[in-house]
């Protein structure tokens, strides 16, 4: 009994030592997060340039709002000091925040004691610390760092040091402990940490120190504990547990152990040992007469399911997370790659272009003004297509996409894209042709939508083509439904060609054949994705092969309804000086100046009369004052939008309300058509748009 008992209370005392060790690891990690917080604090003063100004300058009205009891309440603090490593400035308080007062007496002992030269020069080779401090019996948590301006410029000038009272709430409110303060000595003149095992409570001492290590403080709590009383109760369990073994279970162990536990768990342990000692995870396999301890078995049979699911669920969360890494690490690559590509098709025109007419504002002869001009336009085409690849893809990436279906000549659609890119085929010397049949059905589809990736895949061949034809293949097949036809559209040429290996990823964002293809030819590898997704929304695929030694096919397929045939025509479409018989008188409603002077220039060229207003009110205004023949409103503009002006317009009474009236807009996007529809738009023009395109809107009024 006396012998147990023994062991009982070694072991609590063991246990109650492990306890102990814990809350002094905690109450150190508590006392240094205090330390890091008031670090943080510091720094983040010392780097604010309000404080920086006032160090060179000496603020007063800083030291007004900054320097007060009420600052530091907010601030959790209750001292500050800024000192010039000149020592030509210093300032300093210690502020009373119960009665929001500063302590004249402590903050004179507060400077003189940061005043040393060997603290102020130690906060200036180390940078920011934190540091006990004992003065007059107080003691204060300091925080110092060199004073910086916030944005990194100019050298530090001197320090900052912010001080916190360590009065006994700290240890009970922030650490959660039950203790105090010793400021004056430590108990029994111990420097280092101390535990002493009283019978009521476990008291613990821990030094704390000054920025030189010296000890200048202690923390002492202490937790209660009642091991004698837990003891006595174990003794009195293990009296009344030693009386019944020694009376009754000598007897049950004499009868059962040998037959039913001592050889069952024999042969448990054998295979538990061959299961750990093996990679091999196998189950007891012995049969209930043999293997007595049925429950024991099972468990173990479970534990080894349990381990080898969770074999095969860590090896495959291993994979998943390798692939995540490389598809991670390859949308890195891609988006770099990206980002180098757009800043290079992006600033290249505008380098042409603002090199262009910095040469045209020097150059005051006329040699040379068509070749500038020249240069200003393709370089203002080729930014114009990468601003329209990248909005068309933002759409398309944020299904915000439609398509507006309508019956469709899907032959002289394509030869209309034939005709557009033969310019660009000629001035390269090669040779743009398409195989076509006449007088196919109508179909309904979306041709503004066919154009675009009709064009792009043509405009990519031409690019990608330095010799030799493209031909353009449209073919049509019937259906098992005799109001479907199956088109395939095809653009051979005889370019670079594509690798094999390649091929699965050209339709991808951002991607070319190489990157050098790229800086070789230009281009935002948004255009084949934009393709793809136009053609996949449009229930279509879309695909490329290699064409024989060299070049390559792009083609793609759609399922489009029958809608009705074409009705042959020989009337010839009236050229422009047959629609435009006469001169107009044009109100231009634009708020944009350079805009505006464009638009006057424009119609002065083609013998308009232009009378420019800069807001849709002003539009009513000169509406309601004098006929125009027609108006070409912007859509965004202060005071009153296009839109807006438009409605008020048609409210006016005729001929007023029937004027001709083109929209002018940046937007872009067909599928928004119909908002300039309903409100009773003549037409719209894209921005930017030419002479031309202009010339041929006002012919239709005309």
């Amino acid at each position: 009994f006396i012998s147990i008992s023994a062991i009982v209370y070694n072991r609590l005392h063991y246990a109650e030592e492990i306890e102990v060790n814990r809350s002094v690891q905690r109450t150190e990690y508590d006392l240094q997060n205090i330390k890091t917080n008031m670090i943080v604090k510091t720094r983040d003063w010392a780097n604010w340039t309000e404080s920086y100004n006032f160090l060179i300058n000496q603020n007063g009205q800083f030291s007004k709002e900054n320097l007060s009891s009420y600052a530091m309440t907010n601030l959790n603090v209750d001292a500050i000091f800024y000192i010039r490593y000149d020592n030509k400035f210093s300032e300093g308080y210690y502020f009373d925040r119960r009665l929001h007062v500063t302590d004249i007496q402590f903050s004179a002992l507060w400077r003189k004691y940061l005043s040393d030269p060997k603290f102020v020069q130690k906060v200036r080779n180390t940078g920011p610390l934190s540091a006990f401090m004992r003065i007059d019996n107080r003691l204060l948590l300091i925080g110092a760092a060199p004073v910086h301006k916030s944005d990194g410029t100019g050298r530090d000038e001197g320090i900052l040091v912010i001080g916190r009272h360590m009065a006994k709430d700290t240890i009970t409110n922030e650490m959660r402990l039950q203790g105090e303060w010793i400021v004056d000595q430590g108990p029994d003149g111990t420097t280092t940490k101390r535990i002493q095992f009283n019978q009521s409570n476990t008291r613990i001492t821990l030094p704390v120190s000054a920025h030189d290590g010296a000890a200048v403080a202690w923390v002492q709590y202490w937790i209660d504990r009642d091991l004698i009383a837990t003891a006595r109760s174990i003794q009195r369990a293990a009296a009344v547990s030693i009386f019944m073994v020694v009376a009754i279970l000598p007897l049950i162990i004499s009868m059962v152990v040998r037959k039913r536990i001592t050889a069952p768990i024999s042969k448990f342990k054998l295979e538990m040992r061959r299961a750990r000692k093996t990679d091999v995870l196998s189950k007891v396999d012995y049969t209930p007469t043999e293997f007595e301890l049925g429950d024991l078995k099972n468990e173990f049979n479970q534990l080894i399911d349990r381990v080898a699911r969770s074999r095969l669920e860590k090896m495959q969360a291993i994979h998943d997370a390798e692939n995540a890494l490389q598809e991670a690490q390859k949308a890195q690559r891609i988006k770099s790659d990206f980002l180098a590509m757009m800043s290079h098709e992006i600033r290249t025109p505008l380098t042409a272009m603002l090199g262009t007419i910095d040469l045209m504002s020097k150059d005051k002869s006329s040699k040379n003004v068509y070749k500038n001009i020249d240069i200003l336009k393709k370089s203002s085409l080729i930014l114009n297509n990468t601003i329209n690849d990248i909005l068309d893809f933002s759409k398309l990436n944020h299904s915000d996409f439609s398509y507006n279906e309508v019956p469709t000549d899907i032959d002289g659609l394509v030869r209309d894209v034939v005709d557009t890119y033969s310019v660009a085929a000629n001035a390269k010397g090669l040779e743009l042709t398409c195989d076509l049949t006449d007088h196919h059905p109508q179909v309904a589809t979306d041709p503004v939508r066919l154009q675009q990736v009709l064009g792009n895949l043509i405009g990519n061949a031409i690019k990608f083509t330095d010799h030799g034809q493209i031909k353009i293949l449209a073919t049509m097949s019937t259906m098992a439904n005799p109001d479907m036809t199956r088109w395939r559209f095809e653009v051979q040429d005889t370019g670079i060609g594509i690798s094999p290996a390649l091929l699965p990823e050209l339709f991808k964002p951002f991607t070319q054949a190489h990157f050098s293809t790229t800086r070789r030819f230009g281009g935002t590898g948004l255009g084949l994705s934009i393709c793809k997704r136009i053609i996949e929304g449009m229930r279509g695929q879309i695909g490329a092969t290699n064409n024989g030694d060299s070049g390559s096919i792009f083609w793609f397929e759609l399922d489009l309804p029958v809608v009705g045939a074409v009705e042959p025509s020989n009337d010839l479409p009236p050229s422009q000086a047959d629609r435009q018989s006469r001169n107009l008188k044009v109100l231009v409603v634009e708020d944009d100046l350079l805009v505006q002077d464009v638009l006057i220039a424009f119609l002065l060229a083609m013998g308009h009369d232009p009378h420019p207003v800069s807001n849709g009110r002003s539009a009513i205004e000169a509406v309601e004052r004098e006929h125009f023949d027609a108006v070409l409103m912007d859509m965004h503009m202060p005071e009153m939008g296009g839109i807006e002006a438009m409605k008020l317009i048609k409210a006016l009474p005729e001929p007023m309300a029937s004027l001709p009236v083109i929209a002018l807009t940046a937007d872009a996007d067909p599928s928004r058509r119909h908002l300039y529809d309903d409100a009773g738009f003549f037409a719209f023009l894209t921005k930017p748009f030419t002479q031309t395109e202009l010339a041929a809107a006002l012919a239709s009024v005309s």
